[in-house]
């Protein structure tokens, strides 16, 4: 596997221009709410709830603080709500 290309100080940082927002806090934005991204993560979680039988548990792997625990949970409640 080809080590990857290093990036240049002006790859790091995007800068924008507050401005351009028409909202003073993200709390007035409306939009989707939920779980963003993690397709993948998201995929396990429904395949480990569509499994009807003791003794199948869900496990989430991952650093420490990335939001593994919150997420399912948050996944598992909208889906009680739903149902």
């Amino acid at each position: 596997m080809p080590v990857p290309a290093k990036l240049l100080p002006t790859q790091l940082y995007n800068r924008c221009d507050p401005g351009q927002f028409t909202f003073s806090t993200t709390a007035e934005i409306d939009g989707p709410a939920g779980i963003a991204g993690q397709e993948r993560a998201l995929d396990a979680i429904r395949l480990g709830m569509g499994i009807r039988r003791d003794g199948f548990n869900l496990f989430a792997l991952g650093p420490a603080g990335t939001g593994k625990e919150s997420t399912v949970l948050q996944f598992l409640n909208d889906a009680a709500a739903a149902s």
